[in-house]
């Protein structure tokens, strides 16, 4: 959950905790299941609430103050009030449950919005997330007579704290991928642990799950299939264009969130800013500094 919000329900029983399975792919079910523990409090992502119950439906598929909501592979939830920090942002959701909702429709005259995903409070782990975006804001930095170093996205990487995994996200090794619901693909940080990171839990966005700027500068790049399914992340398709004695380093400059494409695009003599990039957020295996 990449802007945890917290959700309590009301009306669940004190102390009790159930065992929920929760298939690791909606849509694909040879890939297995996870246990994942249902109590009293839970996180939503913060993007998934409002208080604006004039969003119609359409609008607006997630919670809605004063509506229903499922959460995903558990039960319908209604949120009923809020509670604001002392400077009135939004800090908890209070919400109640619709008994007997869990794998079933609910009663008559409840619909809920849409689907959401959720973490469970009785496990959650903390980690910190970085959001790889484009080095570059232009689509050729190098056109013109301009410096292309103008052309530096300076949001190209937004370091989010504080957010909450499930806890067999823990236990991931460094650099193996995972899709994050509706976020995208990560990896963990083959630096977590580091003297420093102080040992904390970092998972880096390799790709996003919508990129338009793909269509718009390499309309023909596709990624091959990885063995279950998802984009093989360490070994995306190179565009045309690429130079051969490089692609060992364009390959790893994927996963750390600066693509294959951009280092093609601008050049030989560009080519010192990516690893510049890469360096200073500490990305980069140790052969590439």
């Amino acid at each position: 959950m990449l802007r945890p919000l917290k959700v309590t329900l009301g009306n669940w029983p004190a102390g009790k905790v159930e065992t929920l399975h929760l298939a690791n792919h909606p849509q694909r079910p040879e890939l297995g299941s996870r246990e994942l523990p249902f109590g009293a409090t839970l996180y939503i992502d913060r993007d998934d609430f409002s208080t604006d119950a004039a969003l119609s439906r359409k609008q607006f598929k997630r919670l809605v103050l004063g509506d229903w909501v499922r959460l995903r592979g558990a039960y319908v939830i209604r949120a009923d009030d809020v509670v604001r920090d002392a400077s009135g942002a939004l800090s908890e959701v209070l919400a109640s449950v619709v008994p007997d909702t869990l794998g079933v429709d609910p009663p008559a005259g409840i619909k809920p919005r849409g689907v959401i995903h959720w973490v469970a409070a009785e496990n959650a782990v903390d980690c910190a997330v970085r959001l790889y975006e484009r080095l570059f804001s232009a689509p050729e930095p190098d056109a013109g007579d301009g410096d292309f170093r103008a052309g530096i996205n300076p949001d190209s990487l937004v370091t989010l704290t504080g957010c909450k995994a499930e806890a067999n996200l823990g236990r991931a090794a460094p650099e193996v991928t995972f899709q994050f619901e509706r976020e995208g693909y990560f990896c963990r940080d083959s630096f977590c642990g580091d003297r420093d990171n102080g040992n904390r839990l970092v998972f880096n966005r390799t790709i996003a799950l919508r990129d338009a700027s793909l269509n718009r500068r390499a309309p023909n790049r596709r990624a091959p299939k990885a063995e279950h399914g998802t984009p093989d992340l360490q070994h995306p398709a190179p565009p045309q264009g690429t130079f051969p004695a490089h692609q060992a380093r364009q390959n790893r400059m994927y996963v750390c969130g600066i693509t294959v494409y951009d280092y093609c695009h601008i050049g030989h003599a560009r080519v010192m800013v990516c690893f510049d990039a890469i360096v200073r957020y500490k990305t980069a295996s140790p052969s590439m500094r």
